[in-house]
């Protein structure tokens, strides 16, 4: 009776696996802003326990409004209690052994833990780039902790064959070449983004310019864009055919934890699947003064990132998800054979057979109630493209479009940028959709026509 009192409590608390972010990605995709910074401030408001997971979405709408100190305050914030959430949370666990992770506090995949810090050094760009060396050093450090920390049941570090991240050595480089003391230092990030991304268009050329310790000619300046280009990917719900090696996993851990390890037969489970938007934009288009457009470059894949740790990490999701499943049916298992010893010494067998039958039927609600968790940063974009400008000193517009497959999207936006002679300007822009207008900005605005410039922080 207990066991029935139980599992209705848990079905009375479930929820068919939704999507919370699905109304403010509706609206991000929109280019509707205000809605989606609305629908995730009630996120905010209504789940406190995940509000580091809602913040990091919020940064990504106030980036879109051109808000990169409100940006960065939600990062931080993000990033501290994403460090805190890992393996913190008790009372979840037992609510996620009972019904599914969805009652855990967010502790993130490690892709997002990366990125957070790239996104980090990106929008610091804007504020006059002060901590974006240490925040490209974060990312290499925490790729290397979370590679290192994560071992299997055999003693292996899968999480070692996850790719690394380049963004990190990217914006280190670009900053240090600003430094003619770091040029040496700027040479050896270079060079690590040309073995991290092979395939990256300027890779060559980036090594070779540090190599020569030169910023750029007389009377020039550099603006280096960064392009956050799409939308990242998402979870929906999968049912998982359980491998051998999932299983294997599963029973190390489930004899581990019984006196008897007989795992229950578990053909599939529901497990949070990867989902891409085909409608993205493949690049940015950028021009300078109404000239020729020239092709932003991808320097790191957000998506290749989060399906490289899908791929790693699968048996492992899948034997959680094992494991979850076998508890139900052991729990309701143990339930009838008390039922059915109970009912042999009062030997009543009917009033057994309809106590069993109505805890089969408890277990399969129980069961029904068992969703994936859906919840991740959503609002990531892409990919990280950039693309490097010498200039001649002065005022310059910079305009930039979406493209995808050969097609130009939406409009072009534009941000007037103030060239300095041997000095590092930004511009950061995002294109989440194809057809929409990007949000544009830049570290160096120039001056409107008859007000004085104001030198941008350094």
């Amino acid at each position: 009776m207990r066991v029935a009192v139980l599992v209705l409590s848990a079905c009375a608390f479930a929820a068919c696996a939704s999507d919370p972010m699905l109304a403010a990605r509706g609206a991000y995709s929109a280019g509707d802003y205000v809605a989606a910074r609305a629908a995730i401030d009630e996120l905010i408001a209504d789940d406190g326990s995940n509000a580091h997971l809602w913040r990091a979405e919020r940064s990504m709408v106030d980036l879109a409004q051109g808000q990169p100190k409100a940006a960065i305050a939600g990062l931080r914030s993000a990033r501290d209690a994403y460090d805190d959430a890992e393996g913190s949370d008790a009372l979840g666990w037992l609510g996620s052994v009972l019904l599914d992770d969805r009652q855990m506090r967010y502790q993130g995949y490690d892709y997002e833990k990366i990125l957070l810090r790239a996104l980090l050094g990106a929008a610091d760009l804007m504020q006059g780039g002060a901590d974006a060396i240490a925040y490209g050093l974060q990312v290499f450090e925490v790729q290397q902790r979370l590679m290192e920390a994560y071992a299997d049941q055999s003693g292996q570090k899968p999480k070692l064959r996850y790719k690394q991240v380049a963004f990190g050595n990217y914006l280190r480089a670009i900053v240090q070449e600003g430094d003619p003391l770091q040029m040496e230092e700027a040479r050896r990030n270079h060079q690590k983004v040309a073995e991290l991304e092979p395939g990256f268009r300027f890779a060559k050329e980036n090594v070779e310019r540090a190599a020569s310790g030169k910023h750029s000619a007389q009377g020039h300046g550099v603006v280096h864009v960064i392009a956050l280009v799409g939308r990242g990917p998402y979870r929906v719900e999968k049912n998982e055919v359980a491998t051998q090696v999932s299983l294997a996993i599963a029973q190390w851990i489930w004899a581990r934890s019984r006196d008897r390890g007989i795992l229950p037969n578990i053909a599939k489970v529901p497990i949070p699947g990867l989902a891409y938007h085909p409608d993205n934009p493949q690049q940015a288009l950028v021009s300078v003064d109404g000239g020729t457009a020239v092709s932003t470059a991808t320097v790191t894949d957000v998506e290749a990132a989060a399906r490289n740790e899908f791929e790693v990490m699968r048996d492992a999701i899948v034997a959680r998800a094992v494991l979850r499943r076998a508890f139900k049916i052991v729990v309701a298992e143990g339930a009838k054979a008390g039922i059915e010893a109970g009912g042999r010494r009062q030997k009543d067998r009917q009033a057994t057979e309809l106590a069993s039958l109505a805890v089969d039927g408890l277990a399969l609600l129980w069961t029904a109630t068992e969703g994936a968790d859906l919840r991740c940063w959503s609002l990531l974009p892409a990919s990280f493209q950039v693309l490097r400008l010498e200039l001649p000193v002065g005022a310059h517009t910079i305009a930039v479009q979406s493209a995808r497959g050969g097609n130009v999207g939406g409009i072009a936006a534009t941000v007037d940028v103030d060239v300095r002679d041997g000095t590092n300007s930004y511009v950061l822009a995002l294109l989440p959709v194809f057809g929409g207008a990007p949000t544009v900005m830049t570290s160096h605005p120039a001056a409107a026509a008859g007000s004085p410039t104001e030198p941008a922080p350094e």
